[in-house]
């Protein structure tokens, strides 16, 4: 569904928690949404970074959402990238340090 986490084993949810939030705690949300994720994620992993890139996701009811990805660094820098987008229709973008303290919100729409 658009996100990531350190500490749960299934991320998953169907509705969109806007940061801060106890629910996903030390989550990473290039693109928090309705999405049907399936087969098109990809990894790509090296010494000097690792990226998790979501290919042409859908909205669960088949809308494009886009393209995207996560670029994590050993210096501990995250990168968010994003091209061929649909219509954002409702989405968190943004990290989750952690039990509703400390947070980065990119956007809640």
């Amino acid at each position: 569904n658009g996100w990531m986490s350190f500490s749960e084993n299934t991320p998953y949810q169907y509705w969109t928690d806007p940061f801060p939030t106890q629910d996903h705690p030390y989550a990473v949300a290039p693109f928090f949404s309705d999405l049907k994720v399936t087969d098109n994620v990809f990894a790509w992993i090296t010494p000097d970074f690792a990226v998790i890139q979501y290919t042409d996701v859908l909205y669960l009811w088949d809308d494009l959402a886009g393209t995207f990805e996560v670029v994590f660094f050993p210096n501990g820098d995250i990168l968010f990238q994003y091209t061929n987008m649909g219509l954002d229709q409702g989405s968190v973008k943004g990290l989750n340090y952690g039990l509703n303290l400390n947070y980065y919100l990119i956007a809640f729409m």
